[in-house]
């Protein structure tokens, strides 16, 4: 639970903002700073109130002249993240869509986060009924998904444990779904180290150019760079939709770095039935002296 009254720098809107995009940030039900009703009016019912409160907030912010109907995206993290994979299997209005630290599968998710058992305030008991678990769960609806995907997760990440994304990115790929996976080794729920966090946002606008603008994709610049910005995430979901520029990066294939940088980018091309084939570049590893 969350709120978008206050500013912060991760998931800053003020950044997508300065490469062309209107930026939406919606508080459905559930969210913080409204009171105990409005937390109520989603508790345990994240696939219902929540998702129908930002579907109409997002017809109501397209209602603007200046906004384009039809290049637009969806982007979220932990709670959002959720939600994302929850968009992704009930409308295709979206270009693209881009799911950070996400929740895929919620029985499962159950045994595998942190504190497995603070979940069943909400859910229930998934041992006596996991009904509410699978009635909210978003992989039920994979069949249903049309809109390409970028997922990001860290190894590192207890709270939504890594497994959440492997099985998303293995479902998607499956099923032919338009998809690109960015790991993080390194990282946990938030992207702490500067130059990975640099990295999320450059290939969030690359992936966000491919789709919604339909520019070519190129390979991030920044990859093995020592500088950049600190810090890294924070539970988010918004949408985005493009105005009348944006600047391009780009990102393609697998890129491998170690030492105190570690983040892969890969790119599988969509299976033939059960049949994988994927295309690999690999940088030098960095030296363990890198600061």
């Amino acid at each position: 639970m969350a709120s978008w009254n206050a500013w912060h720098w991760r998931w800053n809107p003020h950044l997508l903002a300065a490469r062309g995009y209107a930026v939406l940030l919606p508080d459905p039900a559930i969210s913080t700073g409204y009171g105990q009703a409005f937390i109520d009016r989603g508790w345990g019912r994240w696939g219902e109130e929540p998702y129908t409160d930002l579907l109409a907030a997002i017809d109501g912010a397209l209602e603007r002249p200046d906004l384009d109907r039809v290049r637009t995206a969806a982007m979220g993290g932990s709670f959002g993240g959720y939600m994302a994979n929850w968009v992704a299997g009930h409308t295709d209005r979206f270009r693209a869509i881009v799911t950070h630290a996400s929740l895929w599968e919620l029985r499962g998710f159950h045994g595998t986060t942190d504190h497995g058992p603070s979940w069943e305030a909400e859910f229930g008991d998934p041992y006596l009924d996991p009904s509410r678990y699978e009635a909210s769960s978003p992989h039920r609806f994979l069949d249903r998904i049309r809109t390409p995907m970028l997922v990001i997760h860290g190894e590192l990440d207890h709270r939504v444990p890594i497994s959440e994304a492997l099985r998303l990115w293995t479902d998607l790929q499956r099923h032919g779904v338009p998809s690109r996976f960015l790991y993080f080794p390194d990282e946990n729920h938030w992207v702490l180290q500067p130059r990975n966090a640099r990295l999320w946002y450059e290939t969030v606008l690359a992936f966000l150019d491919e789709q919604v603008l339909g520019l070519q994709l190129r390979m991030v610049q920044l990859l093995g760079q020592r500088d950049g910005f600190r810090d890294g995430f924070l539970g988010f979901f918004g949408v985005l939709v493009d105005v009348h520029r944006l600047l391009s990066a780009g990102l393609k294939a697998c890129t491998t770095e170690h030492a105190r940088l570690k983040a892969c980018t890969t790119e599988h091309v969509p299976p033939e039935g059960l049949h994988y084939r994927s295309r690999v570049a690999r940088r030098p590893a960095l030296q363990s002296s890198v600061a």
